[in-house]
């Protein structure tokens, strides 16, 4: 039985195989069969995981790093037995904001007694088809590892070619600067707002945190500009932490 407030952790297993949807407008429409339930009132659950779309990286050969975070949608609708026993379906759609255009999502259905949970995924079609294969690959890998994440679990999933990033552009992030490599450490500490720390997982925790926050796309705030430089040095501060810490 599934919690009605969904907080627990569900595992992938149980939504079975992801189906491909298709946004319209920054819109996705699904229908699901709901013939099952009994009971007078059924919630949604959702949850979606989506590609950092200034994360990814490309070389000649295509895609060298992305980076996956995720997040529950807040809205968590009510339908009601009589809404849809006529056809026992419901329709239901959700607004996505323009950036999340590679996006895995996951939808779960409950009255306390049943569930009904799927799984639904869309790749940007202007990538070239290797680079979407991947995508689609390092997507499932995430979802794969996190499910339908608790309420307070932190996810943060990323893919990372460091052979190819180090011969696209010939140096180690930490070599760019003359000064110190604690001055350095202290400034890019600075940029995430955390306290300095050797632990990767803290690393990616405040990354996370910070994207929500500042990302343009997400934020809600009127500066677009100003946020788009903002996410820029979040993401070049977590590269330059991750590479000189994650390997200690």
């Amino acid at each position: 039985m599934v919690p009605m407030d969904s907080e627990q952790y569900i595992p992938f297993t149980e939504f079975g195989p992801p189906h491909k949807v298709s946004t319209i407008n920054g819109h996705i429409h699904i229908k699901s069969n709901l013939s099952d339930f009994r009971s007078k009132k059924i919630y949604q659950h959702l949850f979606i995981y989506w590609v950092l779309k200034d994360s990814i990286l490309t070389d000649k050969k295509g895609i060298i790093r992305a980076y996956i975070t995720g997040d529950r949608i807040d809205s968590k609708p009510i339908f009601r037995r009589s809404l849809f026993e006529s056809n026992r379906e419901v329709l239901w759609s959700l607004k996505l904001p323009e950036v999340i255009n590679n996006f895995c999502i996951l939808s779960s259905f409950t009255d306390g007694n049943t569930s009904k949970n799927s799984a639904y995924y869309s790749i940007d079609e202007k990538l070239g088809r290797k680079d979407r294969k991947l995508i689609h690959k390092i997507l499932m890998e995430a979802v794969n590892t996190y499910g339908f994440p608790g309420k307070d679990d932190e996810l943060f999933y990323e893919y990372f070619d460091s052979k190819r990033y180090k011969n696209k552009y010939g140096y180690e992030p930490e070599n760019k600067s003359t000064q110190s490599n604690e001055e350095i450490d202290r400034e890019m500490f600075r940029i995430l707002e955390m306290e300095p720390t050797h632990n990767p997982e803290i690393i990616k925790s405040s990354y996370r945190k910070m994207v929500r926050k500042y990302h343009p796309d997400l934020s809600g705030d009127s500066d677009y500009n100003q946020y788009t430089v903002k996410i820029k040095e979040i993401n070049s501060a977590y590269e330059y932490l991750m590479n000189k810490f994650s390997n200690q």
